[in-house]
């Protein structure tokens, strides 16, 4: 996985910030997911040891982990569209029940 340039930039910042403000606490841990982005965010902070937790996971995405909603949409169009169809099954506006009327 590769960062975009903004991804690179952050990941950076970051970890000027930690150092900076960690400096004096040499007994911190960086903790992060399991996911592949968040340990990549984390490597260029150094002199903290780094401790991945399943618990800190965001939903795993699979084989579309770290690609965006459009390039899901190109390049796999079909778990774009499955999860799109969940996606409405859960989303209720205020005053609109959705799909719950259906279903009570």
């Amino acid at each position: 996985m590769v960062f975009s340039e903004v991804g690179e930039v952050y990941s950076r910042k970051l970890a000027s910030f930690v150092e900076k403000r960690l400096k004096s606490e040499r007994t911190a841990s960086i903790w992060t997911s399991t996911l592949q982005r968040t340990i990549l965010t984390a490597q260029p902070i150094i002199g903290f040891p780094k401790i991945q937790w399943r618990a800190l996971d965001e939903i795993n995405a699979g084989v579309c982990d770290g690609m965006t909603y459009d390039e899901v949409k190109k390049n796999k169009p079909e778990e774009y569209e499955y999860v799109n169809s969940l996606i409405s099954l859960l989303l209720l506006f205020p005053g609109n029940k959705g799909m719950s009327q259906d279903i009570d």
